[in-house]
């Protein structure tokens, strides 16, 4: 019978049982021992051990003997006296033991002698007098133990063999005999295999050990480096992966001297690992290099592995970044150095209200040394300001914000009174919970000193102390906000001194300086305490007089000023004498108004008082003050129009009424209001007048109508065009060169189709400069027809001094001429006129055939009005002209005289 592999196996493995088997010892039932006396008696190393406390409860003689303490000794210390492992890294292996159920670890313990042995340590929870105690069997870890079962499983083989051989030579006639043999060979089976199966209970707590080692070698974050005495790294954790960046393949067999950041660390920290003095743990810390180069500050615990004879096998480091815990330290000792070294005063205040600690400028601003101030509540260090309102926002706001911003007053230990800026902010835990107080201030004293001296700079006249133009606008708008709370009324005056010039330049500034100061006293003196009265400037000043009632006289206040102003001052033997002129006006009006606006109204009055006479006071017109803002408002909406385009021209044909032929047309300004519709001139063109926006919209005009013209020529129809020109607008000493401007924007048109009406009031003002910018304009090319002539003075200077080709009759006199003698009268001496100093003769206003049939018999043939057309959109002109015929009463019969070449 040839044996097989797996019967051999099998056969070696019942041989070690019995073997082991044989060796252990036997107890009868009676003989069983209790658990004290196994407990205290088995040679075994046993502990029992607390789990929360990792206290060693008890220790048996085996445990003194191989540790190496008395059992008083070792009762007294904790698992992490004898474990080299930390007792952070022992409390967790001890909880995680509980958890798991798990009763091995392989330790290394420290001896009483200094040394340290690797052991195998086995625990399980055991309930002792109804305590729950890690029962824990220590057993040192030798080679010889590593050897025993490879020992007797080699026996066992050779056994198994030799059985084989022998069964094999054997003939089937001797099997019989083996029976019996083979019977023994079951019992040494059976036992064999018992005794098997302890060694393999014991091999794999060994297998589960060497894994709960490893885990927690791996599990541990910080980097575990072992090296040999040379340097080379033989074993590392993912914590090194971690921390270094290097992975396990990189950090085994590599020097360890890669992980610093300069070489002499390396070899310094070498020397020290291996010195004569480090048979105990090292601590230090030195900066370490990762794999991409950045480099961070550590600690190391670093411990020398030695034989039995003290010669280094190698060391381990646990090395931990503590880059972090660095800059928190450093963070604490910047904020310990600004409390101690800066300018504001610091408080620590605990919840109670109690100071808990100082810095030294708080004894710099307050006087009270560090120990007067410790244990002092805050109540009796400020009770000045805690008698006062402000502090009941101060607690409130602590206690809804956490913070709060203000000013007290205290008292120094010098006894003077000080002001502090102080704010205060609570301090909580990461439960919400309030810690502290941390108040932080400083004293402001001087600068609310010099705050008051810049105020009063700020707010009050240097040479009279009164208030300023600032300080009366405050005032003025609170007596406002005032006033209208309780239904009374306001006045405000604005005073300007007459004669005040004339003594300053006859007996120079500082007899006026003190002219002005003796009748700001005086003027003080006449008001109410309730009214304040400020200089604005120069010798102009300003007056409030608040809760004056509705209805009741206000004069009796004015003549005060003015009698404050009005009587004689003398200065070094001097007889001074003002006026003054007051402009007055009063709050509230109909329409709201400004503060601002209120003493504008007061200067316009008091100019007003001056235009009266001086030495008086004027009421402030509000009728007239809406007038002109509406008048301003108008102007502004008329630029406005500018601006947008709103402007149109409609032009009105010029008829030669005896041969019905169409000459010109007069252009004339709309304004196509968005919302009011189309605007005669009459309606907008007053407000213009006598402001610069007259020129504006005359140069408008000007352009349109060129535009037009040009527009008609280029059809064929060849029209001359009138147009208005304002007073203002010719009046303008670039008036020639901008109508110069606007027709080189058109050199196709013809300049003698142009025709500029101008009225009689423009020549009135300046005749002689209306005259010269005429003949500088007909140099262009341009005519020139007075309008509306016979309305203004018509004096025959005009007709001789201005170089005018036309006269347009108004039509004032044409349309009335019907029934009015005296207009008739008129109408036909202006005819004459005309013709006297050869002019070219245009009525206006001709609004029925009759009206035609009058000025010809009259020998005045070109007319414009009603009875021709009404002013019409340029659009419409051309199919107007080719369908107009004139009435059969204008035109001539066939034995009448020719017309008048002069109005070819």
């Amino acid at each position: 019978m040839t044996s097989t592999p797996k019967a051999n196996h099998l056969l070696s493995i019942l041989l070690y049982a019995f073997t082991i088997a044989l060796t252990q010892p036997a107890y009868s039932q009676a003989e069983m021992p209790t658990f004290n006396q196994a407990f205290d008696k088995h040679p075994a190393t046993m502990l029992l051990i607390d789990p929360d406390s990792k206290r060693i409860v008890n220790a048996n003689a085996a445990a003194a003997n191989f540790y190496g303490h008395s059992e008083t000794k070792l009762e007294s210390m904790t698992v992490a006296d004898l474990n080299m492992l930390t007792p952070e890294q022992v409390a967790a292996e001890v909880k995680l033991a509980r958890q798991e159920g798990r009763q091995f670890f392989i330790f290394r313990h420290l001896m009483a002698d200094g040394s340290n042995r690797k052991v195998e340590v086995r625990t399980v929870p055991l309930e002792v007098d109804g305590q729950v105690l890690l029962y824990s069997i220590i057993t040192p870890v030798t080679a010889k133990m590593d050897k025993v079962v490879s020992h007797y499983q080699d026996q066992l083989e050779a056994m198994v063999d030799v059985q084989t051989d022998q069964i094999a030579s054997k003939s089937r006639q001797v099997i019989w005999a083996m029976g019996g043999s083979i019977a023994l060979l079951l019992v040494l089976i059976f036992l064999l295999y018992k005794s098997m199966r302890r060694g393999q209970e014991a091999r794999r707590k060994a297998e589960e050990n060497e894994a709960t080692l490893s885990s927690i070698f791996d599990g541990i974050s910080d980097a575990i480096i072992c090296a040999a005495p040379d340097g080379k790294i033989i074993n590392a954790n993912r914590g090194s992966e971690a921390l270094f960046g290097y992975t396990l393949d990189e950090l085994i067999s590599s020097d360890a001297d890669r992980l610093y950041k300069q070489a002499a660390d390396a070899s310094s920290y070498q020397d020290l690992q291996y010195s004569e003095d480090s048979h105990n743990a090292a601590i230090y810390e030195t900066d370490y290099r990762r794999a991409n180069g950045s480099s961070f500050r550590g600690e190391t615990l670093a411990t020398v592995i030695a034989d039995p004879q003290g010669k280094p096998l190698g060391y381990i480091r646990v090395i931990r970044d503590i880059t972090e815990r660095k800059k928190s330290h450093e963070k604490l000792r910047l904020a310990a150095s600004v409390f101690k070294h800066t300018s504001e005063g610091i408080m620590i205040i605990s919840p109670q209200g109690t100071l808990l600690d100082t810095n030294d400028a708080y004894t710099l601003i307050t006087g009270y040394s560090h120990n007067e101030a410790i244990g002092q509540n805050i109540r009796d260090l400020f009770w000045e300001f805690h008698d006062t309102g402000d502090a009941q926002a101060m607690y409130q706001s602590l206690q809804e914000h956490g913070h709060w911003e203000g000013e007290l007053e205290t008292t120094h230990a010098n006894s003077s009174s000080r002001t502090l800026k102080l704010t205060i902010n609570a301090i909580r835990d990461s439960q919400k919970s309030l810690r502290q107080y941390v108040a932080l201030f400083y004293d402001i004293t001087d600068q609310k000193l010099k705050d008051e001296q810049l105020r009063s700079i700020a707010h009050y006249d240097s040479l009279t102390n009164l208030p300023n133009r600032l300080l009366l606008a405050d005032r003025l708008e609170h007596g406002m906000l005032q006033i209208k709370r309780r239904d009374l009324s306001l006045a405000i005056v604005y005073l300007d001194l007459d004669g005040f010039k004339a003594v300053n330049d006859t007996w120079g500034h500082e007899v006026g300086d003190l002219l002005l100061v003796e009748i700001a006293r005086r003027m003080k003196f006449a008001l109410r305490e309730t009214d304040t009265v400020a200089r604005l400037g120069g010798d102009e000043f300003a007056a409030i007089f608040v809760d004056l009632p509705k209805g009741l006289p206000y004069e009796v206040y004015l003549l005060r000023l003015l009698k404050a102003t009005n009587e004689p001052v003398y200065i070094n033997n001097l007889e001074l004498k003002v006026s003054a002129s007051l402009g007055v006006t009063f709050y509230p009006q109909q329409e709201e108004i400004t503060a601002e606006q209120l003493l504008r109204q007061a200067d316009q009055a008091m100019y007003q008082a001056k235009l009266a006479g001086k030495g008086r006071y004027h009421i402030f017109d509000s009728d007239l003050a809406r007038n002109i803002k509406h008048q301003h408002e108008e102007i502004e909406r008329l630029k406005q129009a500018v601006s947008n385009n709103e402007f149109v021209l409609h032009y009105q044909p010029k008829v030669n009424m005896r041969t019905a032929q169409v000459f010109g047309v007069e252009a004339l300004i709309r304004w196509q209001h968005p919302k009011k519709g189309l605007l005669y001139p009459a309606d907008f063109l007053p407000l213009t007048e006598e402001h610069a926006l007259a020129v504006d919209i005359g140069e408008w005009v000007i352009e349109a109508a060129l535009r037009q013209l040009a527009l008609w020529h280029s059809q064929g129809n060849m029209l001359s065009v009138s147009i208005n020109v304002g007073p203002r607008q010719l009046q303008q000493d670039n008036f020639t060169e901008r109508l110069e401007e606007l027709l080189n924007r058109y050199p196709q048109i013809d300049p003698g189709y142009i025709e500029l009406e101008v009225l009689e009031s423009s020549i009135i003002r300046d005749l002689n400069k209306v005259s010269q910018t005429m003949r500088q304009c007909i140099q262009l090319g341009v005519n020139f027809a007075l309008d509306d002539f016979g309305t203004g003075y018509s004096s025959l200077r005009y007709l001789k001094e201005l170089p005018a080709s036309t006269v347009k009759i108004d039509r004032g006199f044409v349309f009335d001429m019907l029934s009015d003698k005296e207009d008739l009268t008129v109408l036909k001496g202006i005819i004459q006129l005309g013709k006297l100093f050869n002019k070219q003769l245009v009525a206006e206003g001709v609004e029925s055939v009759r009206h035609g049939e009058v000025l010809l018999s009259l020998d005045c043939d070109l007319a414009q009005g009603y009875a021709i057309a009404r002013p019409m959109p340029a659009e419409e002109m051309s199919s107007w002209i080719a369908q107009w015929q004139a009435p059969a009463e204008w035109l001539p019969a066939p034995e009448n005289k020719p017309e008048n070449s002069m109005l070819k």
